[in-house]
């Protein structure tokens, strides 16, 4: 190879020497394709440098995550939907900043194996106060119950199917893949699909438990619905289906609705209990895959398909159980581009869930 490369140079150099036009034009293209292949290959560096970074960071965080102080465990046991309005759990939650934790035995992180134990929590009085610290009772024992109970409530609901539903554009994956699944007004959301004349709507909507509607993360019950529906109408197979394990349910901070959030009538619930009243939420309606009979459109039955499961600020990446495609180009695309491969998630191409 190095010797081809030494014929050309002592030819372009000959012809450099005689004054060719032709050669200096020559000259001067390999010259620029040399400068683009280092440019090239100096990008592909920096890139895998900040993969390199960014990798080194998450593990790192991962690794802080790790190391949580009672305060969170206590927290993330009582955020799970799962603790109940006793007084032992009120008093963790009114907790004042300045209290400290002191565990006599250690709690087994995982809600699904608390022990059968009574922990004490010491709330320590302010420096310079000579009063005795007052204790809490903390049965776990009523956690647990509260566990079981909630996933038990959920495995009752009549759900579309075992996942909840998050509509999106292919051009947003991959922010969603790097920062999680966001709230509405997020600054890394390349297209909006949404209905500008729906988000009007939400925006006037009241604040629904302590947060506006856009600071919630939507998503259906049921996708096969008009959202779904106009969406595809607009954007064709670039429209992509999240789905997620429906467990995300009853995380801390998710509420529900009994139809589209935008709608006026629309009611809310932060209980998942209450999903399985028939006063709130009509499961015959939100599970039908037709809002239309005879060309006559049933609005009811229409916003009622698109009752929503509302998370809010954030939902982990971690979290997509499968990504949901129209071709088998834009399989392939997901599963290269983003190196789905090496992940957990999902990627197929179905005309289960699409129009």
């Amino acid at each position: 190879m190095w010797f081809i490369w030494l014929i050309v140079g002592l030819f372009i150099l000959g012809g450099l020497q005689k004054g060719r036009w032709w050669v200096w034009l020559i000259f001067v293209l390999i010259v620029i394709t040399i400068i683009g292949i280092v440019i090239t290959i100096i990008g592909e560096i920096i890139e895998r440098v900040e993969q390199k970074k960014k990798q080194i960071e998450k593990e790192e965080k991962n690794q802080k995550n790790t190391g949580k102080e009672p305060d969170q465990i206590i927290k993330e046991v009582i955020s799970l939907g799962l603790a109940s309005n006793s007084e032992a759990s009120s008093c963790i939650i009114k907790k004042k900043p300045k209290s400290q934790i002191n565990f006599t035995k250690i709690i087994d992180a995982s809600a699904n194996n608390l022990l059968n134990e009574t922990f004490e929590i010491k709330n320590f009085p302010e420096k310079g106060k000579n009063t005795k610290p007052a204790k809490i009772k903390i049965d776990t024992n009523v956690i647990r119950q509260n566990v079981v109970k909630n996933k038990n409530k959920l495995m009752e609901i009549p759900l579309f199917s075992n996942y909840v539903f998050h509509i999106t554009h292919i051009d947003n994956l991959r922010s969603i893949l790097k920062s999680g699944l966001l709230s509405h007004d997020n600054p890394y959301k390349k297209i909006d699909i949404s209905d500008q004349d729906v988000n009007r709507n939400r925006d006037k909507t009241e604040v629904v438990y302590g947060n506006n509607l856009h600071n919630y993360v939507p998503f259906y019950f049921n996708c096969r619905n008009a959202m779904l529906y106009k969406t595809q109408k607009e954007f064709g197979k670039n429209i992509i289906i999240l789905l997620f394990e429906k467990n995300i349910m009853l995380e801390d901070g998710v509420i529900f609705t009994n139809k589209n959030a935008a709608t006026s009538d629309v009611k809310f619930t932060n209980d998942i209990e209450g999903l399985l009243d028939n006063g709130f939420i009509n499961w015959d309606n939100v599970n039908k895959t037709r809002w239309e009979k005879d060309g006559v459109v049933n609005v009811d039955v229409k916003r009622t398909m698109m009752a929503e499961v509302l998370a809010l600020n954030e939902v982990d990446v971690n979290k997509i159980h499968t990504i949901c495609c129209q071709t088998n180009y834009i399989k392939d695309f997901i599963t290269n581009c983003f190196a789905i491969n090496n992940s957990k998630i999902n990627v197929c191409r179905t005309d289960k869930y699409f129009f």
